[in-house]
């Protein structure tokens, strides 16, 4: 269920960022406030993919 979670919550984020990415009006800050929640939603989906690829 946590994997199932992570994917969702890192999909929903992408789609969030694509959307200001392609509006073209963020600013540097803005753009900087996606920093620490991207990397937090890459950093579970190395765990999950690297506990599937233990299976």
């Amino acid at each position: 269920m946590a994997d199932k979670t992570a994917l969702e919550t890192a999909a929903v984020l992408v789609a969030l960022v694509g959307e200001v990415l392609e509006g073209g009006a963020a600013s540097e800050a803005e753009l900087g406030a996606f920093v620490p929640p991207l990397h937090g939603a890459l950093a579970e989906l190395t765990q999950v993919t690297a506990r599937l690829l233990e299976d």
